[in-house]
């Protein structure tokens, strides 16, 4: 079976009543949680009527509810479209405009001023992410068991766009097996395992946040210590119950700016890994020195996730972002698609 969620769901621990999500407010989601919540959107989705291949597009602020209707979308065999939370009304309207999704998800903000967007075509289902049970995505929630269908691994799982600096935005479809295959990378490549707690203070928008960080995590059936977006005080405090933090690199420029952050706090860290933006050799070793931690850097694109990496284990040079991932290849080919050359 090529759906995503399917390999994510191998690596779930034994006793689903373990913890998937601990917020800092001390709620905590289980795998349980996770299976049954993603499992009754998909029932939702059914019941509206969607089909395999249609697009579900969401601009909501961050909360583990977006997981369950992601992975619900996967269930599905639906197209999950994730969109920045920053962009307003003419960014919004270009690309509804372009994914042409069949259902929208947003804040009561965007729901109550729909008809300024002034779309092309309107999505044929509209929810908003409160709780108003006449509006919200959450009434359609529906408590049954999802099977899932057999679909092929290039199937499309998600679309996400380029941010457009060189010009219009592009949409970008991975597919199902794209996003398995990374997490299953990265796993083995980062040393996950169910002992993890992974310090989550990404938005969940794009792949840093949602592919590269949840795959590593369900992979290894183990654990997020969720933030809905970064702040120093919270993160400072969640430290020393975390085993892994991932951040882009103003993350750490300001943790250094903090006094009180040092040694002590990141004793119970494994790893930190920085990525979506080029890191600073002189924040590399300005962390080494405050902390004795090596910050892993790794690049990747939004249509390929990450490819390159620091070893876990080895030196991690400064200003490089590492070697290939295994079981890489690189294809160069002309305009017309034909293969040039091959790595």
């Amino acid at each position: 079976m090529g759906n995503v969620y399917s390999t994510y769901r191998k690596g779930f621990p034994k006793n689903l009543d373990q913890p998937f999500i601990e917020a800092i407010d001390g709620n905590v989601i289980s795998y349980r949680d996770l299976e049954e919540q993603s499992s009754s959107y998909a029932n939702g989705f059914s019941d509206l009527g969607l089909r395999s291949g249609d697009i579900v597009s969401v601009q909501v602020d961050k909360s583990p509810e977006v997981i369950f209707i992601y992975l619900a979308c996967l269930r599905s065999n639906l197209i999950f479209h994730p969109i920045n939370t920053a962009y307003k009304v003419n960014e919004l309207s270009f690309l509804l405009n372009d994914a042409n999704p069949s259902v929208f998800i947003c804040e009561m903000e965007i729901f109550e001023n729909f008809s300024s967007l002034k779309l092309t075509k309107k999505p044929e289902h509209i929810f908003s992410f409160s709780h108003d049970k006449k509006t919200s995505i959450q009434s359609i929630k529906r408590q049954k068991f999802h099977e899932l269908e057999e679909l092929q691994p290039d199937f499309t799982a998600a679309l996400l766009y380029s941010s457009g600096t060189t010009g219009q935005p592009k949409g970008i479809e991975l597919s199902h097996e794209n996003i398995s295959s990374n997490a299953k990378a990265l796993k083995e490549a980062w040393g996950f395992n169910a002992s993890d707690s992974l310090l989550h203070a990404l938005p969940i928008y794009h792949v840093h946040g949602l592919f590269i960080a949840l795959g590593c995590v369900l992979l290894s059936g183990s654990k997020i210590l969720w933030l809905e977006s970064f702040n120093t005080d919270q993160v400072i405090k969640l430290l020393p119950k975390s085993t892994v933090m991932m951040g882009v690199p103003t993350y750490y420029t300001r943790l250094l700016e903090e006094s009180k952050f040092d040694k002590s706090l990141t004793e119970n860290i494994r790893l930190f890994v920085s990525g979506s933006a080029p890191l600073l050799e002189e924040t590399f070793k300005q962390f080494r020195e405050r902390t004795g931690h090596s910050i892993l850097e790794r690049y990747g694109m939004t249509e390929t996730n990450v490819i390159c990496s620091n070893p876990l284990n080895g030196e991690r040079k400064p200003g490089s972002v590492g070697l290939p991932l295994s079981n890489q290849e690189l294809r160069i080919v002309d305009d017309d698609g034909m293969m040039l050359n091959q790595m």
